[in-house]
C-alpha cells in the first residue's frame, strides 16, 4: 500500500514538474518562477494529492515541505531522481 502512494505520488509530482515547465515558458515568458513551491503546492493539491494521501494537506505546509525538500535534495544528492525523493519527504512528512 505505501508502494502505491509513493508510486502514485512520485507520478504526481513528474506530471506537476511538466506542467510547470509549461507555465514557466508561456506565462513566464521562460523567467525562472522563485515562487515554485506555492505553484506546485496548489498544482498538487487541485490534481489529487489529499486523495493520494488521504487526508487534506494546505497549500501553505506543502509548500514550505517542498522547500525543505528542495534544498535537501540539493544538498544531499541522492541517487534517485527527484520525484521519488520529494514523495518519500511528502509521504514520511504527512502521510
Amino acid at each position: 500500500m505505501q508502494q502505491d502512494k509513493h508510486a502514485a505520488l512520485a507520478a504526481l509530482l513528474r506530471e506537476t514538474g511538466a506542467a510547470h515547465g509549461v507555465y514557466e515558458e508561456r506565462e513566464l515568458n521562460g523567467v525562472y518562477d522563485q515562487d515554485w513551491p506555492d505553484w506546485y503546492a496548489a498544482y498538487l493539491i487541485e490534481h489529487g494529492l489529499g486523495t493520494i494521501l488521504d487526508r487534506p494537506v494546505t497549500t501553505e505546509e506543502l509548500s514550505r515541505l517542498l522547500k525543505q525538500s528542495d534544498e535537501a535534495y540539493q544538498q544531499e544528492r541522492p541517487n534517485v531522481g527527484w520525484p521519488d525523493y520529494y514523495a518519500q519527504r511528502i509521504i514520511a512528512a504527512l502521510g
